[in-house]
């Protein structure tokens, strides 16, 4: 029996990020507005987000998809690589945090096992 794909919405504003990851992605969104509009109108089985976006730190993104689902997996794929920036999406609601550039493995990897343990 093929295991269905997972939705998972994407928080990425550069677009050569956007390109890698996309063949693991239903939906992306580039803001932090259109994020939170899908999420709340859409399911997801994971939101995957970056730490620095134009308009609103990542962690406040997590903030509030956490203020509409408790539940669903949030994983960090960021070039924010220091600890304070990986404390700060844990302390918002992510369950993980991959800095970029990353061997497109270690990504898929992270995604599977949040997928697998929720």
């Amino acid at each position: 029996m093929k295991t269905p794909a997972a939705r998972i919405l994407s928080t990425e504003d550069d677009s050569d990020t956007r390109d890698l990851i996309q063949f693991v992605l239903e939906r992306e969104a580039d803001d932090a507005e259109h994020a939170v509009t899908l999420a709340r109108t859409e399911k997801f089985h994971l939101y995957l987000l970056d730490a620095w976006t134009p308009d609103v730190a990542g962690a406040d993104i997590c903030r509030s998809l956490r203020e509409l689902d408790q539940t669903t997996p949030i994983l960090f794929y960021s070039g924010a690589s220091s600890d304070a920036d990986q404390a700060a999406a844990i302390k918002a609601g992510a369950q993980g945090y991959v800095v970029k550039p990353s061997n497109p493995d270690i990504l898929l990897r992270e995604i599977v096992g949040l997928l697998d343990r929720n």
